[in-house]
C-alpha cells in the first residue's frame, strides 16, 4: 500500500521499481555535465540570471540567444548575446 497524503509505502515503490530496471550502458563520457551545446548552455544562464536580477516589473517572458563566442589562445571565452523580455508592471 502506497499513500500519497503520508508517503507512507514510497521506499519500498522505489525500491521495487530500481531493482526492476535493467542495467544500461553509459551513453556519455563520465566528465560530461550536459548533452546541450555550450551556446544553448551559455544562453540558459543568461536567461536565468535575467530572471534572479528582474526589477519590480513582472517578467512575462525572456528568450535569449547567443550571438558570438570566441575562444581565446587562454581558454577564455567571450560570449555575446542578445535577450527579448516580455514585461508588464509601472
Amino acid at each position: 500500500m502506497v499513500s500519497a497524503t503520508t508517503g507512507d509505502g514510497l521506499n519500498t515503490l522505489s525500491d521495487a521499481f530500481a531493482a526492476a530496471m535493467p542495467e544500461g550502458p553509459h551513453l556519455y563520457p563520465d566528465d560530461d555535465l550536459t548533452d546541450l551545446p555550450d551556446r544553448l548552455l551559455a544562453a540558459e544562464i543568461v536567461r536565468e540570471q535575467i530572471f534572479c536580477r528582474r526589477t519590480k516589473k513582472f517578467l512575462i517572458a525572456t528568450t535569449v540567444e547567443t550571438e558570438t563566442w570566441r575562444e581565446a589562445d587562454d581558454g577564455s571565452v567571450r560570449i555575446e548575446c542578445n535577450d527579448l523580455c516580455f514585461a508588464s508592471g509601472p
